[in-house]
Order: C-alpha cells, then structure tokens, then sequence
C-alpha cells in the first residue's frame, strides 16, 4: 500500500507542468537544505518527508541532487548524486531536534555547489535563524558572488522570518513560496521546478545563470 502512494505522489510531480519562472533556466545541481530543528518534529515533519521525497523522485534522473539538513549544525548528508534511492533514504531517516542554523546552512550549501555553476540550493524552513555564526550580510555577500540560485518553501512563517527569505531569494530572483500548513508542503514544491540539462554542452566551466528579472513569490493557504 505504501509503494502505492508513493507511485502515486511522485506520479503527480512527473505531471505536473514546469512554472513559467524556471521554464528556461537550467541546473545540472541541486542541493535540498532541510530544516530538521526542533519546531519541525511531529506533522511537520512528516509532510516534509512526503513534500521532499515527492521533489526528488520527479526531477530529471540526471540532475544531481545533494542533501544538506540544519538544527545546532548544519551538516551534508548527501553529496550532489544522481541516486535517488540513497537520497530518499537519507531523507526517510531524518530526525529533528536542535536550534536552526539557516544562514551557515545555506552557506554551506553555496560552498558545497561553488565550482558547479550553474546550481541551485532549494531551502526548506520553517522558522528564524538562532544559531548561525555566519550573519545575513555575510550570507548575502556570498550569495551574489557564487551566483547560485536560491529558492525557498517557508513553513508558516511570520512577517519577520517572510522578509528574510525575501531578502536571501531576491539576490538572484529565487522563488519563495510560503506554506501556510504542512498540508500545503507538497504543494509548494510542486513550484519549484528544476529543468533538465541534457541540451547543454560541456564546458570545462559552467557559466553562472543570469539572474532572473524578479523574485518570484507565492503563498498557499491552509484550509
């Protein structure tokens, strides 16, 4: 029954039309940053897994995709890889517990994708940075020099962490989509939408994506 539904889950995302805003653009690597603090035990986390595990079964199989999860620490689980089982499975034994370190979290996502341009870090929060040693500035900084691309899905955020996620996506027009329940997770990742590379030739060094025009933002209510 479980293989079931989840053959029907990753079946809805391979339908699922590319959004207008990542139609052109490509990423050859992606890295997922997952909140796995404290706040985020329970029904969070749970549709979390289920939003996640979604995303990566219906990306294009040669688009790499690495996990990066943050609490106390930010830590990588999983190099960018194009094996999906040893992706879902890290993300399947994910616990959470901690404070939230987001900025070093991203940060060390752009460190991790610095030599993979073009690439794109798609964070997963549901709540402030309280940990980090890196500051936003910091992280702004280094943001716009990589180039990367980042997009977020914020869990029922207030205002305040809202323009935060703001300020980290519209470095390079990122899209941030705003969840307003873990019922609307799966939802919104069904808008953050990674093209496939095959059309791009090899170079002996990617080019950096041209930032799009705007961010885009989204938000989905819970009912």
């Amino acid at each position: 029954m479980k293989r079931l539904i989840w053959s029907l889950i990753l079946g809805m995302v391979l339908l699922a039309p590319a959004s207008s805003a990542r139609a052109a653009v490509t990423y050859p690597d992606v890295m997922l940053v997952f909140d796995v603090s404290s706040s985020m035990r329970g029904e969070r986390m749970a549709a979390a897994k289920t939003a996640t595990t979604a995303f990566v079964g219906g990306l294009p199989s040669d688009v790499r995709v690495g996990l990066l999860t943050f609490s106390t620490t930010a830590r990588t689980r999983v190099a960018p890889t194009t094996d999906r089982e040893a992706l879902i499975g890290a993300i399947a034994g994910l616990r959470a517990t901690g404070d939230t370190a987001l900025y070093d979290a991203i940060s060390k996502a752009a460190a991790v994708l610095r030599n993979s341009m073009p690439a794109c870090i798609v964070v997963l929060s549901d709540g402030a940075d309280n940990n980090s040693s890196a500051n936003l500035s910091q992280l702004l900084r280094q943001i716009r020099t990589t180039g990367v691309i980042v997009d977020a899905v914020a869990l029922q955020p207030t205002k305040a962490q809202l323009s935060v996620m703001r300020q980290i996506v519209r470095v390079n027009s990122g899209v941030l989509v705003a969840a307003q329940g873990a019922d609307k997770l799966l939802a919104a990742f069904e808008k953050v939408v990674v093209v496939s590379p095959t059309s791009t030739p090899a170079t002996t060094q990617s080019p950096k994506p041209s930032p799009r025009s705007e961010e885009h933002t989204s938000e989905l209510q819970s009912h």
